[in-house]
């Protein structure tokens, strides 16, 4: 488990420290879910700080008595459920937190939005963009926007990968300063607020001077976050080197579903017992 989540290529030994092999507390939350999907139990995140090697995490588990009784959890509810529409499906909590704070500060400020720049050398610009369309394809919440229901719940609707917009190329090489030209672009698009509406996430490449390009995105934290850089990335240079993916079988609303019918409340009555 400690291997699969980390990702590594490397044999991890019984006495290696989860943490000092790069483990952080996201991870944490992958390895429970591993642990729970290979053992059938339930195990708590403190289990994995107080006990962070394969030896002393293996002893924890014999000795585990699971006093919540919610090793179901996770467990009874498939992960891909099945959805007659994508359309006006239920929120995650952390999508409905986010949306309130979206409504309250970003139509006067991009507060929630996160501007990347990647930058290459002798790369064909019409494969990077393609491949930036071919991620956002592959990945569902980089194409869903948000509406409100009568009732003022925030619902999530999943655009079709040909509904949505295409990455842009914009060439600058015959700009006399093609990175002031550049930078005004940013300055103008990092500082515009995402209508949850319509989009949460704009790309465009530009081709500068001397073979150089540099890939620029923006993306609203409903949709992303520091963990998800690392896999934009790896898919991106996979597409450009035309690799062929496999069609991911858990998406975000996969969770979010997941998620409100676990969070029960039998299962919270059994979490507040425990907790007193």
């Amino acid at each position: 488990a400690f291997k699969f989540v980390l990702g590594t290529k490397t044999a991890v030994f019984i006495d290696d420290n989860f943490f000092h092999l790069g483990g952080h507390s996201l991870l944490v939350f992958k390895l429970l879910h591993r642990i729970r999907k290979i053992v059938g139990k339930s195990l708590l995140i403190k289990d994995i700080f107080l006990h962070p090697t394969p030896r002393t995490l293996s002893e924890c588990m014999q000795t585990h008595e699971f006093p919540r009784g919610n090793d179901s959890f996770g467990a009874s509810v498939p992960w891909a459920n099945s959805v007659n529409s994508f359309q006006n499906l239920k929120c995650s909590y952390s999508q409905e937190r986010m949306h309130f704070l979206n409504r309250m500060y970003e139509s006067k400020s991009p507060t929630y939005s996160l501007a990347y720049t990647l930058s290459f050398t002798h790369l064909d610009a019409t494969k990077v963009a393609r491949a930036v369309d071919r991620v956002v394809g592959r990945h569902e919440v980089l194409r869903t926007v948000y509406t409100v229901d009568g009732d003022g719940e925030v619902l999530q609707n999943i655009k079709t990968k040909e509904s949505t917009a295409r990455c842009e190329i914009t060439d600058l090489s015959m700009e006399v300063n093609p990175m002031e030209e550049f930078n005004k672009f940013v300055a103008e698009d990092a500082s515009k607020p995402f209508d949850l509406k319509q989009c949460v996430f704009r790309a465009h490449v530009f081709v500068m001077k001397q073979g150089k390009m540099i890939l620029y995105f923006n993306v609203h934290h409903i949709a992303f976050d520091g963990a998800s850089l690392r896999i934009f990335v790896d898919d991106l240079e996979r597409f450009y080197r035309d690799e062929t993916l496999e069609p991911l079988g858990i998406q975000y609303y996969h969770y979010a579903q997941w998620q409100r019918k676990a969070l029960t409340s039998e299962y919270v009555s059994s979490e507040l017992i425990f907790c007193k």
